[in-house]
């Protein structure tokens, strides 16, 4: 009797073990948005847990993003405001993206498509 309890109170022990490593890896995820994005030209975004740096070839910008519904939602934060003759400002529409592969889709915020970037890292 006493061995089968502990073989239970085992097999449970495992179980939950095995319960908190499945949860912890769908909280992090895989992460599949989180890398270096880049335009032709110089454009760029960084994405890394949560966090949202770059350049639109001009200016910086950094915010956040969350991942809902297989939709990067992004969140402006600071970015500097320089006059840049010649180059295109379009990344600074940012307003969220959907990722399909290695191509990013760049959405205003009417959800107009401003443009797409490619991961390089």
């Amino acid at each position: 009797m006493f061995r089968s309890l502990l073989t239970a109170a085992a097999f449970f022990a495992v179980g939950i073990g095995l319960a908190g490593c499945a949860g912890a890896t769908e909280a992090t995820g895989s992460a599949r948005e989180d890398g270096r994005w880049e335009a032709e030209g110089p454009a760029f975004l960084i994405l890394e847990n949560g966090d949202l740096r770059g350049s639109d070839g001009c200016n910086g910008i950094l915010g956040s993003y969350t991942v809902t519904d297989g939709r990067v939602e992004v969140t402006r934060g600071a970015s500097t405001l320089r006059a840049c003759p010649d180059v295109d400002t379009w990344l600074r529409g940012l307003s969220s993206a959907i990722i399909d592969g290695d191509t990013m889709t760049v959405l205003d915020g009417d959800g107009a498509t401003i443009g797409t970037l490619t991961r390089t890292a």
